[in-house]
């Protein structure tokens, strides 16, 4: 129902609208709300207060109001497939969930009375989570809405929520909020957990291959390549992939593990071959003297791939310097630009991905 998109890699620099200071960003194509932030002073805790554990509570820096407006809604709905929510319903659900989500004293199971007074399908949560996550700049109390609507879809039944979910969980660090085995989330294990038994869904064992891989022993690796392999096996079978992409990266992460170079190798050359930009950066990593090594980096940062704009740096950097050597200086100089223009492009994603860090990093 709901399709994992590709980013193509192009030639030549991109500069990527959103990470130029103001004064050089392209026009935007859509409509975004100022935001208001109201921060919240920090008090001191009382000597009597009971000690508990945080890590199953979601980051609370900042309280935001809900600042997304109807027309944000119409328009992504315009530019996307969705077949079950309108734009006022997930304008709806969303500033419930907003309003909600900034009360400092909520009860345990707040998200599950949310639920049941807005009275929304499984498939209009899991469409409206979709719709929130291609915002731009998203904050993270709207990260945190989304994971608790796909994870009430998939308590509802949704399987593509569940998995969406599961996915999205396998990238955090242990004992974090937005982590797989938190209990918050035990509608998205159990449903995971039921597809992955049946062994039917491709995405499914995808997911199977992540949950081996985060556990980072030789036996779970091992685990993590035979469940790709099988994922492939399926996916060939179906309509259509989307999971694909991060199929051919389990199995390259798990052969280098594995200590078996020429099938990540292959792995890595095949998610090149679907011009997905985690290729160009994966064999880049692997082969980083490579005469395609440049190449490789300008392709996956002109797509996006944040990481990989401090590699493209120190890359121009080296061959800027091989180039003095060797007296070709016009190469050097163009090496020299090269070097300092992605170098502006990476601070200023820093710079705005502050803003984000409460998504990834625990309180």
């Amino acid at each position: 129902m709901f399709r994992l998109a590709i980013i193509p890699a192009f030639h030549g620099r991109q500069l990527l609208a959103g990470l130029l200071p103001p004064a050089f960003q392209a026009p935007a194509h859509f409509m975004e709300t100022r935001r208001t932030f109201k921060q919240k002073v920090k008090l001191r805790p009382s000597p009597q207060a009971k000690k508990t554990s945080r890590s199953d509570r979601p980051p609370a820096e900042v309280t935001v109001e809900p600042r997304r407006l109807l027309s944000d809604f119409q328009i992504r709905i315009k530019e996307s497939d969705m077949k079950h929510v309108t734009a006022q319903e997930a304008h709806g659900i969303y500033t419930k969930y907003m309003k909600a989500v900034a009360v400092e004293e909520k009860p345990a199971d707040w998200q599950e009375r949310l639920v049941k007074d807005s009275n929304a399908s499984a498939a209009k949560l899991h469409e409206t989570a979709t719709l929130i996550l291609t915002f731009p700049q998203i904050h993270s109390s709207e990260f945190e809405i989304s994971c608790g609507m796909l994870n009430a879809a998939a308590g509802l039944g949704d399987d593509a929520a569940a998995l969406s979910l599961g996915r999205m969980l396998q990238h955090t660090e242990s004992k974090h909020y937005f982590q797989w085995d938190q209990p918050r989330w035990r509608n998205t294990r159990e449903r995971c957990r039921v597809l992955i038994e049946e062994g039917r869904d491709a995405s499914a064992l995808v997911l199977k291959g992540l949950i081996h891989l985060s556990r980072k022993t030789s036996k779970d690796d091992s685990l993590a390549l035979e469940a790709f392999v099988q994922a492939e096996k399926l996916g060939k079978d179906a309509d259509q992939f989307d999971w694909e992409p991060a199929c051919l990266e389990g199995q390259g992460e798990a052969c280098l593990r594995l200590k078996d170079k020429k099938k990540a190798e292959e792995a890595f050359t095949r998610l090149v071959d679907l011009d997905c930009a985690r290729g160009f950066y994966r064999l880049a990593k692997m082969f980083p003297r490579s005469e395609s090594t440049l190449d490789w980096l300008t392709k996956a940062a002109a797509s996006g791939l944040s990481e990989t704009y401090e590699l493209l740096v120190d890359e121009h950097e080296r061959l800027r310097s091989i180039c003095m050597s060797q007296g070709r200086e016009e190469e050097a100089r163009r090496h020299e630009r090269d070097a300092a223009e992605w170098t502006l492009i990476m601070r200023a994603k820093a710079t705005r991905g502050k803003e984000l860090d409460a998504v990834t990093k625990s309180n």
